[in-house]
């Protein structure tokens, strides 16, 4: 992937869930977010800022889909929150209607789908990773498609 896009280091969960709130805001439909990093790096308290910038009550709690594969939360759009960790091979993505929810217009966000990196469409990276502090993340967004790097320059005026 072409490097287009910017990074920055939060500080707290609260500033990652912030930094995804502002990205949230600036969402349209039809997006995809492919969500990168290792275990535990905070890329469901990301999804969290997405679906408060989605305008998704503040009473529903997003949580990992690791077990259940996908979560529906309804806000100003819908959002889709994947997680593809648990799965055995690319057939299973027909099992859950993977096509369906790519052509919907709703977000779709994706935790480890670069684990099937030919079914995936265009989209935003966001790539979490640890830095020396504890709570401290490096979050890069990244896009080659010429509609994610608008998106992020939306996101980071």
């Amino acid at each position: 992937m072409e490097s287009l896009g910017r990074s920055c280091i939060t500080h707290s969960p609260q500033e990652t869930i912030s930094l995804g709130e502002k990205l949230g805001k600036c969402l349209e439909g039809g997006e995809f977010i492919l969500l990168r990093g290792p275990l535990g790096v905070g890329k469901t308290i990301f999804v969290k800022g997405i679906a408060r910038g989605l305008k998704v009550p503040s009473s529903v709690y997003v949580r990992s889909p690791s077990f259940t594969l996908l979560h529906i939360y309804q806000g100003r759009l819908p959002l889709y929150h994947f997680d593809l960790f648990r799965m055995k091979n690319a057939g299973d993505l027909t099992s859950i209607g993977w096509d369906e929810y790519l052509s919907g217009e709703g977000v779709v966000v994706v935790e480890w789908g670069d684990r099937f990196p030919d079914y995936l469409p265009s989209y935003l990276s966001i790539k979490l990773d640890f830095v020396e502090k504890d709570d401290e993340r490096k979050i890069l967004v990244q896009s080659s498609d010429k509609r994610y790097a608008l998106l992020i320059e939306r996101m980071f005026p």
